[in-house]
């Protein structure tokens, strides 16, 4: 971003960002950060810049800081950051974060990577907000499966999720388009995410891109390169870091033991679409090859058509109730001589009429 000040300032002037849908500012220490350049001509008056939290009317400053940016060399990004201590809670989440200019000020100045961070669940960098963590964490969950089916897919195949995009300094994560919304910044990335799935006493299940993307399959004979995507992902999670250049680089970034991964699920909804004409060659690819490097994890299909029996399958159901009703004791009767079975997903995603005992229902 840049901010440009045509003119020689007379009063204080600068920017502000409303969060997501708000911020909830609370009596505790949060920390900004940023990256910073000034363009040939650019001068701050006095060398610092003002950050802080604000209510809507920037009336009322919860918390503020100063910045030295004096010695920022021109046209070169410096990254600065600061503590904002914050000593009364604000009424409502209408506030914002500002970064302010003194009068006096001129030129053109450019910001990249802007974050204002509260302390985080058990203190983890780039880590998960308390209260929804903590609420996460009081459900106490078996597993957590990420980073999610449609968001591993991804709405097209250049914008999957691509594990190495997500790790490493956050300037180095390129981000991408959201899968159903808005834009996936990987700040919350694959360490982030396991890391998080163990502090709330979870087991991961790990989804990994299986070569299909919305509307389009990568084609049999070029789908070697994203086999070994996958397996260096598997790498980097689990070799030692000894005798493993992926081990070793998830070490350089701070976690030399290995994680604890017992599932893998290849792609995502693969029963659906032109997705099933294609798992056939698909499935077998990356099994085959994950299998035999790693066979100690149990594999989870998406679908069992066109594919030899999977060690589990999981299966979604978004559908009316009276299949529910149907289905209730469905398990029961499920040979148990086939895959295990793994429900991910399940809704009722109609509320129309339906029978039950011959009489017709609707859902209130």
């Amino acid at each position: 971003m840049r901010f440009s000040l045509s003119t020689n300032a007379t009063s204080t002037s600068g920017f502000r960002n409303g969060g997501f849908y708000g911020i909830n500012v609370q009596r505790q220490n949060y920390t900004a950060a940023f990256y910073y350049r000034p363009l040939a001509g650019a001068y701050v008056a006095g060398g610092k810049l003002n950050i802080g939290l604000e209510d809507s009317t920037g009336q009322i400053t919860y918390g503020n800081s100063t910045i030295d940016v004096s010695q920022a060399p021109v046209g070169i990004w410096f990254n600065y950051n600061s503590t904002i201590s914050v000593f009364s809670a604000a009424p409502s989440t209408n506030n914002f974060f500002f970064v302010e200019f003194p009068p006096g000020s001129m030129g053109d100045f450019e910001f990249n990577l802007l974050s204002c961070f509260p302390p985080t669940y058990k203190d983890r960098v780039n880590g998960a907000r308390i209260d929804i963590a903590q609420t996460l964490a009081d459900l106490k969950p078996g597993f957590v499966r990420l980073p999610g089916g449609c968001d591993v897919v991804g709405p097209t195949i250049p914008q999957r999720f691509i594990w190495n995009n997500t790790i490493g300094p956050l300037e180095n994560r390129p981000g991408r388009k959201g899968t159903w919304t808005g834009y996936n910044t990987g700040g919350f990335g694959l360490i982030e995410m396991l890391t998080f799935v163990e502090d709330i006493g979870a087991t991961p299940l790990l989804a990994v891109y299986g070569g299909y993307s919305f509307g389009q399959s990568v084609p049999q004979n070029e789908l070697q390169p994203y086999v070994d995507e996958v397996v260096k992902e598997l790498d980097f999670l689990l070799a030692s870091p000894t005798n493993n250049a992926m081990g070793a680089l998830r070490a350089r970034l701070g976690r030399s033991e290995p994680f604890n991964i017992k599932y893998v699920e290849i792609g995502n909804e693969d029963n659906l679409g032109p997705a099933k004409d294609t798992y056939s060659y698909r499935w077998p690819a990356f099994y085959n090859a994950l299998s035999q490097r790693y066979p100690q994890i149990t594999y989870i299909a998406t679908t069992t058509r066109s594919i030899n029996t999977p060690p589990a399958v999981d299966e979604h159901y978004y559908t009316d109730p009276w299949f529910f009703i149907q289905n209730f004791r469905r398990y029961e009767s499920t040979p148990r001589s086939g895959p295990k079975v793994f429900v991910a997903e399940f809704a009722v995603t109609s509320d129309g009429m339906y029978k039950f005992a011959g009489k017709n229902y609707r859902k209130n």
